[in-house]
């Protein structure tokens, strides 16, 4: 690989890291929050019951954690899918309820974050057969 194909390569790896860096610090800090029962005044406009925010506290501090390894790359997967399903949600119920649509406009400013770190850490050198489907049909067949 010459120097012009290594360039945009550790430039997308760059961005990917910083994507990561942000999308670690606002779960965890959101988890954190959520643990602590912290009133969030959106929160009980939209009239989620008290013990969502400790289920949403212990899956982003757990999903969290797995961005501090790269022994577990399924878990990563799974991390990515849980946040991607919690901004989704948040963001689905934002807009489904009889306030501003405006309110859902941070959990999709966050889930964008999420996303770009997911493809950028896909596009990664390195990265291939970390993926349960190219590290199983590398391996061997899938049963019938």
């Amino acid at each position: 690989m010459n120097s012009s194909e290594k360039r945009p390569l550790a430039r997308a790896e760059r961005i990917g890291q910083v994507c990561t860096v942000i999308m670690v610090v606002m779960a965890g800090v959101g988890g954190v929050l959520n643990l602590a029962q912290f009133t969030f005044p959106l929160a009980q406009e939209l009239g989620l019951p008290w013990f969502i925010g400790i289920v949403l506290g212990v899956a982003k501090v757990l999903g969290v954690l797995t961005f501090f390894t790269r022994r577990f790359p399924m878990l990563r997967e799974w991390a990515y899918a849980g946040l991607t399903f919690e901004l989704l949600g948040a963001a689905g119920r934002h807009i489904l309820a009889d306030i501003s649509v405006l309110h859902a406009v941070p959990a999709l400013f966050d889930l964008s974050f999420v996303l770009a770190s997911y493809f950028l850490w896909h596009r990664a050198p390195g990265r291939v057969g970390h993926s349960i489907a190219v590290a199983h049909s590398e391996s061997e067949p899938l049963p019938a």
